[in-house]
């Protein structure tokens, strides 16, 4: 039997080792083999390794997916029902854990109200600074609307006329029309003598008969006096009388020069009496009825119908109450305003995009509404709010809303973003953007003792910008959080206090831990391959660039969309192509938004077209088709596999329907479809398994009871080919079906190119929805070099090294080689620096990133922007192309359409 001594020693050490330590013991989860392994907590750790190698299911499905299932343990099961939860990780135990926070390269769905300015709660903190320091002004008459106290109103009066005659009066008409013999008959009944009319004093039984068609204004005298501070109490008196008679209102006129200065307590127009709502926050809150323009839901956005049905009828919306529920908005404003209908969409003309009401845009701060704050770049919006000045009461509370506005402010420019707006909706952001984005919230979020989970966060990120990223990170290191990284960039990497390494390959040959250990010590690992890289002794190697001089080119003049300036481009066709820059240079503009645009409406019009986003554009002749090769799903159910996506489960279902069983009874290959009711399992439908939906839980996923999880009818499964049933054929990865079917070219031809991508380790029968991104990519390309091998197709990619190891990058490079050598050309947006010095030509965009960006800094072969000392990129390739020890090649080629700006 154990001492009291040494049960003591042991839990004093499992304590001290909960406090310092995340111990896992047995995970299990998808491919990971049985790992054990401790993490320093308040450390920056780098999970890296080949893709599909384990990071994500160790780091986001059993560390953070653990850490938030224990969270949710806490909750109420009514609360939980209402949470979706992730599935609970295949691992023995883990101790030490600290509640999670993922950041992941995930889209959300698009939400038409999410923006930058409401993720990073920045929007949340200008509408409260609005509600509280800003003026109203009137809509009609553009005055400013500023209630006072009856405080403020006599040390106004007495500040500007002390010691001069004064008289307080009540406004009990303005501006109306009218005798007004009713007004005037009540006043002189409750004992005032003197009034003001139209600017001339009268006694009230002097006054004349008004015009009835003339517009007037009436002010009963409340007291004369002179303005002194032993008076205070009598202007005191009479001002809260008038303002009693008036409902709001009061005027103090200087008896003998007729100066006025009228006064409200309410944010009513004395002009032409237009009331302002009340200034609260939820008057600038567009997903709010209350604050949102009615005409588009405070989406900002109409389908052109609506458009022009508010210019027929504005009015209409003007007069609709604020206060009705979405759904009263309906019968002007349709469904299809906002989310159908047309797929067209225009700024909404009641608000000019904005999204809010009038009143709300008639609130300012500075000659400034919250709409032209929110369309500022986040640099210049830092900059517009530090140089403003108050006074008295509003520098107090300014004093106090500011400071969280800077600081979110200053980690969105730290991560990167500077050149986004707080009204960019967040569904236009790319993956890297969003994740920096987030990251910017959390760190303004200010937890500590909190665990985070991040995935690739230097994704779009420009190697000069990774500096500043890995500062923001060391920064919530040292807030008292653990911060796990899943990366590849070798920047990062360098800057971890603790890194795992998982490998050596992907699929079943992945799942290992090679290492976990403190970077000095990793970087001398001697089996690792990540190690290899970062030391040097292994290296991407350099294809021989190819001549620029006798290809056709693809130019267009005079670009102008978005943040582009009319810049000129070309594009060498039937070459590799990296369009380089920091974040926000219009890279993608350029790209998608210009290139692919021009090029498949030049098609779709057979030729007709004219260009829309430039002046001119040659070489369209040479191109057959624009094909966008990104990373989103290939598929969104489990229905799509790896082998229906790249069509050689096409071949493999006529192959089998072709053995003699399958001839005998009939089978056509349609029989060998899960999607087919004829071959199908009747009971799971073709799916393999069926959910079961726990309310308090998440829901749970059972094999197939009758099938168990072949996806076929037991008819179906008798056709089979040495052994194997197609069933058998789905549960293969991609090598293994290369071995199996080694005898018959037209199937092994296209899981040979998966091969080479470094996908063989994928299932034939694998969900496409369960692929990462970088694993689309690499499958869409596939496909296309599955297809025919005639030349003239514009492929268009990505970043396609997101998520990629280098190791993984060798093969992507090999495969863009290849489409190159079929005639085919392929533009790259990419920051990697061994592609951006493997590819034929650059395109550099800069120098920043927003307005300051949109240029054209150097173009050329790699060794030509490396030598252009005023590009970003060109300084880091110029390192890469040193640290290989020559020009590659650079005297071999022409240096056609090179130059630098």
């Amino acid at each position: 039997m154990a001492s009291v001594s040494t049960v003591f020693s042991e839990v004093t050490t499992l304590t001290v080792s909960t406090e310092r330590f995340i111990t896992l013991q047995g995970v299990r989860h998808h491919n990971l083999k049985n790992l054990d392994l401790c993490l320093p907590k308040y450390r920056l750790i780098v999970v890296t390794g080949p893709s599909g190698s384990g990071k994500s299911s160790l780091a986001f499905e059993t560390i953070y997916a653990e850490g938030q299932r224990r969270y949710l343990e806490t909750l109420s099961t009514y609360a939980r029902q209402f949470i979706r939860q992730m599935d609970k990780p295949d691992v023995e135990r883990i101790v030490g854990l600290q509640p999670a926070v993922a950041i992941e390269q995930k889209k959300t769905p698009p939400h038409p109200r999410s923006t930058v300015g409401t993720v990073t709660e920045v929007y949340d903190y200008l509408r409260l600074l609005f509600a509280r320091v800003g003026t109203p002004f009137c809509p009609t008459c553009d005055r400013p609307l500023q209630p006072q106290t009856i405080d403020q109103m006599v040390r106004t009066v007495l500040a500007r006329w002390t010691g001069e005659p004064i008289a307080i009066t009540a406004p009990i008409v303005r501006g109306r029309k009218g005798f007004h013999r009713k007004e005037l008959e009540q006043a002189q009944k409750r004992g005032y003598t003197w009034a003001r009319i139209d600017g001339r004093w009268y006694r009230l039984e002097d006054v004349p008969p008004l015009a009835r068609t003339r517009h007037h204004t009436i002010d009963i005298v409340m007291d004369r006096l002179i303005a002194k501070p032993e008076h205070r109490a009598r202007l005191e008196t009479a001002l809260e009388t008038a303002i009693e008679m008036t409902r709001g209102f009061a005027r103090v006129v200087h008896w003998e020069n007729d100066e006025e200065i009228l006064f409200s307590t309410h944010h009513r127009c004395p002009q032409c009496d237009f009331q302002f709502p009340d200034v609260e926050p939820w008057l600038f809150a567009f997903s709010s009825p209350k604050g949102a323009c009615m005409a588009c839901q405070g989406v900002g956005l109409v389908t052109p119908a609506v458009a022009r049905r508010w210019e027929r009828q504005p009015r209409r919306v003007e007069e609709m109450d604020a206060d009705d529920p979405w759904e009263a908005w309906a019968t002007w404003n349709t469904e299809e305003a906002s989310f159908g209908g047309e797929d067209r969409t225009v700024p909404c003309p009641a608000c000019e995009g904005t999204r809010l009401r009038p009143e709300a845009r008639q609130v300012r701060i500075h000659g400034r509404n919250i709409a032209d704050l929110s369309r500022m770049e986040l640099g210049d919006l830092r900059a517009f709010l530090a140089d403003l000045s108050w006074e008295g009461t509003d520098r107090l509370i300014a004093e106090r809303i500011l400071p969280s506005i800077f600081h979110r402010l200053e980690y969105l420019i730290d991560v990167g973003v500077e050149y986004l707006t707080l009204d960019r909706p967040t569904h236009t952001l790319s993956t890297g953007e969003m994740q920096r984005v987030r990251l910017a919230a959390q760190l303004g979020s200010g937890l500590r003792g909190v665990l985070y989970v991040l995935d690739e966060p230097t994704v779009g990120l420009h190697p000069r910008d990774t500096a500043r990223l890995i500062r923001i990170l060391h920064r919530l290191r040292d807030m008292g959080n653990t911060v796990i990284v899943v990366e590849h960039d070798e920047a990062t990497i360098r800057a971890a206090d603790f890194v795992v390494d998982l490998g050596p390959g992907a699929g079943e040959q992945g799942g290992y831990l090679i290492a976990a250990e403190p970077l000095d010590r990793f970087l001398r690992h001697p089996t690792s391959v990540t190690a290899a890289y970062l030391r040097g002794d292994r290296r991407i190697p350099q294809r021989p660039l190819l001549p620029l001089d006798r290809v056709p080119w693809l130019r267009l003049r005079n670009v102008r969309r978005h943040n582009l300036a009319g810049i000129d481009v070309q594009i060498p066709l039937g070459r590799l192509t990296a369009v380089t820059g920091v974040s926000g240079s219009g890279k993608s503009t350029l790209v998608f938004d210009v290139i692919y645009e021009e090029i498949t409406r030049y098609h779709q019009s057979r030729g007709r077209a004219t260009p829309l986003y430039c002046d001119a554009i040659e070489g369209l002749e040479f191109i057959r088709q624009a094909v966008v090769v990104d990373q989103s799903p290939v598929g969104r159910t489990p229905r799509s596999t790896p082998a229906t996506y790249i069509g050689v489960f096409d071949d493999i279902r006529k192959f089998f329907a072709s053995q003699p069983t399958a001839r005998v009874w009939g089978y056509s290959p349609g029989r060998f479809s899960f999607n087919r009711p004829e071959g199908r399992c009747h009971y799971c439908e073709g799916m393999g398994y069926r959910r079961v939906r726990l309310h308090f839980m998440p829901d749970a996923y059972v094999l197939c009871e009758d099938c168990g999880g072949d996806r076929y009818n037991a008819d179906t499964l008798k056709v089979t080919w040495q052994g194997r049933s197609i069933a058998d054929i789905l549960k293969m990865t991609v090598d293994e079906a290369l071995q199996f079917f080694q005898a018959f070219p037209s199937i092994t031809r296209k899981l040979q190119v998966l091969s080479d991508l470094a996908l063989g380790y994928l299932r034939l029968g694998q969900p496409s929805h369960t692929l990462s991104g970088g694993e689309s990519q690499r499958l869409k390309l596939a496909r296309e070099l599955t297809r025919s091998a005639r030349g003239g197709i514009l492929y268009l990619l990505d970043e396609p090294t997101t998520g990629l190891h280098a190791e993984d990058i060798r093969y992507l490079l090999q495969v863009l080689n290849r489409l190159v050598e079929q005639g085919h050309t392929v533009v790259v947006i990419e920051h990697h620096p061994d592609v951006i010095r493997n590819a034929d030509y650059v395109l550099d965009l800069g120098p920043g990133g927003g307005r300051w960006g949109g240029r054209v800094v150097a173009c050329g072969p790699p060794p030509v922007v490396a030598a252009c000392a005023a590009s970003a990129t060109g300084q880091i390739l110029k390192s890469v192309l040193q640290a290989d020890g020559g020009k590659h090649g650079m005297d071999n080629h022409m240096e056609t359409g090179a130059r630098h700006v």
